[in-house]
C-alpha cells in the first residue's frame, strides 16, 4: 500500500489504523479484481469503500496539488469511519482499452475542481478489470447521474451499500467510465504512464 509518513495522520493511525483497514480490504479487493463469482454483502462493500477513501486521504497528503480532505475531516474519518465524510464510492466493472492503458493493469488518477466552481475531488483506482471511483464534495452529485447510466456495470459501495452479486452482468469501457464521471479521456493514458503508481 501507500507507504509514507504523512502529517495528516499520526503514527498509530498510519500503523495500527491503516493496517487494520488494509488487512480487512485486501482479500476482498483481490477476489473482486479477479472477477471471482461471489455475493458482496453491504459489509464487504463498506470495507472496500473505507480502504479507497483512506488511500484518497493519504494520497492528498503526498501530493501538494491534491488536498482531498481538511485535517479535521480526516481525523473525524479516523474516529467515526465513512459516516463522518461527504463521499460516494462505486465499484465499476471495466473493459480494458489496452492501447490507452499502455500494457499496465493498475493506476490511479485524481482530479480537483474540474470547472473551478466545485468543491471536492474525483479519484479513480484501476485494478485490472475493476475501477473504484471515489467522489468527494460537489462531485458526488456531478458523478452520480453518469454512473447510474452505466446500469449493471456499477455497484454502489457507499453510502447505503446494498449487497449484490459480483461480477455484475455488464461492463463498460475505460473511456466510457471517464465520460460518465466528466473526466477528459486523455487522463486515462496519463494515469497509466510510468509516473503513476498503483494504489496497492
Amino acid at each position: 500500500m501507500l507507504a509514507a509518513s504523512v502529517n495528516l495522520l499520526c503514527a498509530p493511525c498510519n500503523g495500527v489504523w491503516m493496517s487494520s483497514i488494509e488487512q480487512a480490504a485486501l482479500p476482498r479487493l483481490a477476489s473482486v479484481a479477479q472477477l471471482e463469482t461471489q455475493d458482496l454483502s453491504p459489509e464487504d462493500l463498506t470495507v472496500i469503500a473505507e480502504w479507497a477513501v483512506a488511500v484518497t486521504v493519504l494520497r492528498g497528503e503526498l501530493d501538494v496539488d491534491i488536498k482531498s480532505f481538511a485535517v479535521e475531516s480526516a481525523h473525524a474519518f479516523r474516529r467515526r469511519g465513512l459516516s463522518a465524510l461527504e463521499v460516494g464510492v462505486w465499484l465499476v466493472a471495466v473493459d480494458a482499452e489496452l492501447l490507452m492503458r499502455k500494457g499496465a493493469e493498475s493506476a490511479h488518477t485524481y482530479w480537483n475542481d474540474i470547472d473551478l466552481t466545485r468543491t471536492g475531488q474525483i479519484a479513480i483506482y484501476w485494478l485490472g478489470p475493476l475501477a473504484i471511483v471515489v467522489t468527494v464534495g460537489d462531485h458526488i452529485e456531478v458523478c452520480t447521474p453518469g454512473l447510474n447510466l452505466a446500469g449493471k456495470a456499477v455497484v454502489k459501495a457507499w453510502p447505503d451499500p446494498v449487497g449484490m452479486a459480483w461480477p455484475p452482468a455488464s461492463s463498460i469501457l475505460d473511456s466510457t467510465l471517464l465520460r460518465l464521471t466528466g473526466l477528459p479521456e486523455d487522463s486515462l493514458p496519463a494515469a497509466f504512464s510510468a509516473r503513476e503508481r498503483p494504489p496497492g
